[in-house]
């Protein structure tokens, strides 16, 4: 990786705008509506690097905590600071994310370096992503996706959904894969859901059991099933947890605090033989063009959150049959 040693920042500030979603998004315990974005802006000599959060979108955030975590090192920022730097004095989370973010655009665009050389990533294949479908109220839901040939599916469930679902999911995608992502929600019924998820020859269950319970884990027959942690796995201080318990791990910038954390946890992971999920939050376009580069490193790509929003921003990444573009330059890096 190349960094440049320190950017002086001459302005900062951030934009926070509500986004309606297309349709709800039900997850377990949750349903959303919209979504709360908070943008950096970090300004060097007239050159503008972006950033972009859900500040809500990790235990222990919000947007207050969020603002007040940039409030403190805006000093940091306008006396110069690096992205290795940033990491020792911020948290993991949302706010190290955007500022992280916001850092590698104003670098490439200094340096007038594609951010996939800044960084010191591969760009050798096409990114292909999961799309989400939230939990089923009833089968009509389906109809909000129209393209029967999606190659990945992620499908919401908690723990008063039927087994019965994945049947139903499949007789309408026939010829896609399908992953199963709970939320924590399964305690009771895990072995239920392995022995069909083996059956129906689904090869990820995602977050089966809460933060705190993965003995559960240990408990139950997997087969051929690999166990994915999400809330089990904020940042690198869970990879005590993710090697005892879990196959892979869902790397998410809002909770590994920005792209230079999420290439050290990737690293660290594959040493470790732990596969990688790349995943994203609910935001634009914004918040899932670093993790596209990030996907070229990724085993299981799940990108697909701005897909969701009624409207995405300028520049916006296009989706087709579970395709991503390659970010534009004008959107970041």
């Amino acid at each position: 990786m190349t960094y440049l040693n320190t950017i002086k920042v001459t302005n900062i500030h951030t934009e926070i705008i509500n986004r309606p979603l297309t349709y709800p998004f039900r997850i377990a315990g949750e349903v959303h509506y919209d979504v709360l974005t908070l943008t950096v802006i970090l300004e060097h000599k007239g050159i503008i690097g972006r950033g972009e959060c859900n500040p809500y979108s990790v235990r222990g955030h919000n947007l207050e905590s969020v603002q007040a975590e940039i409030e403190a090192v805006r000093k940091l920022l306008l006396c110069g600071i690096n992205r290795i730097a940033l990491l020792e004095v911020m948290y993991p989370g949302p706010a190290r994310n955007a500022i992280d973010c916001a850092l590698i655009d104003l670098e490439c665009k200094i340096l007038q370096t594609p951010v996939n050389k800044l960084l010191g990533i591969e760009t050798s294949r096409e990114i292909c992503t999961a799309q989400t479908i939230g939990i089923l109220q009833n089968n009509k839901e389906l109809d909000y996706f129209t393209d029967k040939q999606l190659p990945i599916i992620k499908l919401k469930v908690d723990n008063s959904t039927s087994t019965s679902v994945i049947s139903k999911v499949k007789d309408v995608f026939p010829n896609t894969q399908l992953i199963v992502d709970a939320n924590g929600s399964l305690n009771v019924s895990l072995s239920e859901w392995l022995y069909e998820l083996n059956n129906n020859s689904v090869k990820v269950l995602e977050q089966p059991v809460p933060f705190g319970n993965e003995d559960l884990l240990l408990q139950v027959k997997r087969g051929s099933v690999l166990i994915c942690a999400d809330e089990s796995f904020l940042n690198v201080n869970h990879f005590d947890i993710a090697l005892k318990y879990y196959d892979m791990i869902n790397i998410k910038l809002d909770k590994i605090g920005g792209v230079t954390a999420a290439l050290n946890a990737i690293q660290i992971a594959k040493a470790n033989g732990l596969q990688v999920l790349i995943g994203c939050m609910l935001g634009t376009s914004l918040s899932a063009a670093p993790c596209w580069w990030l996907a070229q490193k990724g085993d299981l790509i799940d990108l697909d959150g701005p897909t969701m929003l009624s409207q995405d921003i300028d520049n916006a990444m296009v989706w087709s049959s579970g395709r991503i573009s390659k970010p534009k330059k004008e959107l970041w890096g």
